[in-house]
């Protein structure tokens, strides 16, 4: 297994594939980004424990064989089916996401989103346009 390869989540028990996920945002992270994840992280989330750890880590620590030749197929047809479809809801889970997102963002009479909201830096919740204000006696 490469680095850069996907970490195979249908190798790990669920609650770690769902603590991984939530770790990632969602999308499917690569065997180094798992292996760059520090252990004293991974044991402080409540899904993984030392056992669970070694797991993760028999996954991402394994040693990478040059022998491995990705342009071969090693999978068979049932297997890619199977990652056809993890791929998939992963997918939708990222759409549902961003859709979520984006019905949640302010958006001001003209249909644009606004960028005054809730934890901005302007404080302007009028919903007229910021404009930046320069100090008294301040020549640009």
């Amino acid at each position: 297994m490469q680095p850069d390869d996907p970490f195979p989540l249908e190798n790990v028990p669920s609650p770690v594939r769902h603590a991984m996920l939530e770790v990632f945002k969602g999308r499917r992270p690569s065997v180094h980004e798992v292996a760059q994840i520090p252990d004293s992280y991974w044991l402080a989330t409540p899904a993984i424990g030392r056992k669970l750890l070694q797991t993760i880590r028999a996954i991402s620590d394994a040693p990478r064989s040059e022998t491995d030749l990705p342009s071969l197929p090693q999978l068979t047809d049932a297997e890619l089916l199977d990652r056809l479809e993890s791929l998939r809801e992963e997918l939708r889970f990222i759409q549902a996401t961003l859709k979520a997102r984006i019905r949640k963002a302010p958006r001001n009479r003209d249909g644009f989103q606004r960028h005054g909201g809730r934890g901005s830096r302007s404080g302007n919740l009028s919903g007229e346009p910021w404009t930046q204000k320069r100090p008294e006696g301040l020549a640009l």
